[in-house]
């Protein structure tokens, strides 16, 4: 059991939900208590996850009054915002901008993440939610805008190196990258845009090495300077 002055002092209550928020605050106002039982202990998160949702269905199969806004498990599953709620949120984030975040808060961020995995069943979630999803003209032009100019710095394109040397697609991946490329013919301004991309690129490599010849590719001729 839990005691009023000890779930408010604790701030526990203000990281609720909006739902549950006002009920619990209701159920302490009103000089009652709150019980926290654990309904299982010792299992997997992926275990947790399914025992949840296993939970939150049979309660509203039966009836049962939930502050629950999603099916529970990862994520939001379940839960669908109304069209004026997607407008507040739209407006209030409108032009707003992240202050700049310290060292120490990005390698803490960093750490958390890092070496955390997607199960299966959430890999598989996010495939079927995102399949058939096209960026309309409007968001590609607002993406467009926003890299244009941004370069990456060399420790990132370091990394980034780091991360990619010794992957191997798989025959799957390459079958579906190979089917998803199919019949598919650039524009005239594409092919604008790559020709210059690479006139641009070697151009540089020719500054940053003055004499030198330019390495063999792909079992071509060298060329030189």
């Amino acid at each position: 059991m839990a005691d009023a002055k000890r779930y408010k002092e604790s701030g526990w209550w203000a990281r609720c939900n909006p739902r549950k928020c006002k009920l619990i605050n209701g159920v302490l106002d009103a000089g009652d208590k709150v019980t926290v039982t654990v309904l299982k202990s010792g299992i997997s998160w992926e275990e947790a996850i399914l025992q949840e949702v296993s939970f939150i269905a049979w309660d509203k199969v039966n009836g049962n009054f939930l502050v629950n806004m999603t099916a529970g498990g990862e994520g939001t599953t379940g839960h669908v915002c109304t069209a004026e709620t997607k407008e507040k949120i739209s407006a209030a984030n409108t032009g707003r901008k992240m202050p700049p975040r310290s060292a120490e808060y990005r390698e803490q961020v960093s750490a958390r993440f890092k070496g955390r995995k997607h199960t299966d069943a959430t890999k598989e979630k996010l495939r079927v939610a995102h399949l058939g999803k096209k960026d309309s003209d409007e968001t590609r032009e607002k993406k467009r805008i926003a890299s244009t100019g941004k370069t990456q710095s060399a420790e990132s394109r370091q990394k980034t190196r780091v991360a990619a040397t010794g992957r191997i697609h798989s025959d799957e991946s390459k079958e579906k990258n190979r089917i998803a490329s199919t019949g598919v013919i650039p524009t005239q301004e594409t092919k604008d845009k790559l020709s210059a991309a690479v006139i641009a690129y070697w151009a540089q490599w020719h500054s940053d090495h003055p004499g030198m010849k330019r390495p063999r590719r792909s079992g071509r001729d060298t060329i030189a300077p």
